[in-house]
């Protein structure tokens, strides 16, 4: 096995336990994934092989309270639970968080998710009760602070117990560092419980972002995800959701906005594995000028998964002739009784509708502002929070230099 750029840094750790252990042979097993790699055509992580990056330190110095939600906010400053910029004095009855120093898996054949369990510094656990309705959202907030050339691994299971439900928001963001922040994120969802996952991708313009969340669904538990990806230069999201028994259902909601320089690829893979389960993902890109985003959506039907329900809609609007969005469907299925469909469009903004602005008093800035606003905000149009939603919005007017309404 040829020497990893990355064992200097898994030999600065110490001690690693056996578990570490095993997950960094993983990962050198697997190796850095590469454009070579068909699911990773988009995404180029040549750099990080270069990079020889260390993990990145804890610092109670740069600790502060950020403003977030009303509710419980747990904030990982560097990949590590920053206690004095939490808020976690109050947690609703039903709710448990708590931490260990052990992430609980090798990663399997996820070569970054391998890398983040041997080197994750500490695992949270959110847990949710049964028949417990959180009703405030639990917000994480990821940031990574002076890290130039260091890696951020951050790992999180959630568990929701039967007929459990919770509104869990995600946010990253970080400072003008050459950083890698490398998230894990596990839900399992018991039988007739619900997550609202929002999520809120701003890292900083130097870094690479790299996310996996991964959702195990029981009957009739529903996962629904509402996710915005605007920051960091390179970044790659995968969501896997596995629906395991009947009427488990999975709602995906994603938009990328990138300008000059950034590349945002998202990946999902939604398995349904029984019969009688339902799925639905929309995607929604804006490319400015030398942006490139790229959405990869494929749905696997297993044999015996009859009456699946599965569907899929991927939009783009180019800004600029020099823009580029990519758009990958893929339906892979193996029964006969089922409902899948899948559509892809990339096109510019509609000039019909940009002269109509303009000739009831608009500028051709605020016309084309209002365009993609709209274009953007209609994919969240659906999410039972307002808040929430209005934050949608209000990053993506912050995108194209609007001031939030």
């Amino acid at each position: 096995m040829a020497d990893s750029p990355f064992d200097d840094a898994f030999a600065g750790l110490g001690g690693a336990s056996a578990q570490r252990r095993a997950a960094y042979d993983r990962f050198r097993s697997l190796g850095l994934p590469s454009r070579r790699q068909e699911d990773w055509k988009y995404t180029d992580l040549a750099g990080l092989d270069r990079a020889r990056l260390a993990p990145a330190v804890d610092d109670p110095a740069v600790s502060a309270p950020v403003d977030g939600l009303d509710g419980p906010l747990l904030v990982l400053t560097n990949g590590r639970v920053d206690a004095d910029a939490s808020r976690m004095g109050d947690l609703p009855a039903g709710l448990e968080i708590v931490t260990d120093g052990e992430p609980a898996s090798t990663g399997a054949d996820n070569a970054l998710a391998a890398l983040n369990a041997a080197f994750a510094p500490q695992a949270v656990h959110v847990r949710v009760a049964d028949g417990a309705a959180i009703d405030r959202p639990l917000q994480l907030l990821y940031r990574v602070i002076d890290a130039d050339a260091c890696a951020a691994h951050a790992r999180v299971r959630v568990a929701l117990g039967a007929r459990a439900a919770l509104t869990l928001v995600e946010r990253f963001e970080g400072d003008a560092s050459a950083y890698w922040q490398n998230q894990v994120l596990d839900v399992a969802g018991e039988a007739g419980s619900t997550l609202v996952h929002a999520l809120f991708q701003a890292e900083g313009a130097r870094s690479v972002h790299s996310g996996l969340t991964r959702v195990v669904l029981a009957g009739d538990a529903r996962y629904r995800r509402f996710d915005l990806q605007t920051g960091a230069e390179i970044a790659r999201n995968e969501v896997h959701v596995a629906a395991t028994e009947a009427g488990a259902h999975a709602d995906i909601r994603v938009a990328q906005m990138a300008r000059a320089g950034q590349s945002l690829d998202t990946r999902s893979y939604l398995d349904h594995r029984v019969a009688d389960t339902t799925s639905d993902q929309g995607a929604r890109a804006v490319v400015d000028a030398q942006g490139r985003t790229a959405f990869q959506g494929k749905v696997h039907v297993a044999r015996d998964a009859q009456r699946t329900d599965a569907q899929q809609q991927s939009k783009a609007i180019l800004l600029d002739e020099t823009a580029e969005a990519n758009t990958k469907p893929e339906l892979e299925i193996y029964a006969d009784d089922v409902v899948c469909a899948h559509g892809a469009t990339v096109g510019q903004l509609d000039a019909a509708a940009l002269f109509y602005l303009v000739q009831r008093g608009l500028t051709p800035a605020e016309a084309k502002a209002l365009l993609i606003e709209a274009f953007v905000a209609d994919l969240f149009g659906d999410l039972d929070h307002d808040t929430l939603r209005d934050a949608f919005v209000a990053a993506a007017q912050a995108w194209f230099g609007k001031e939030p309404s």
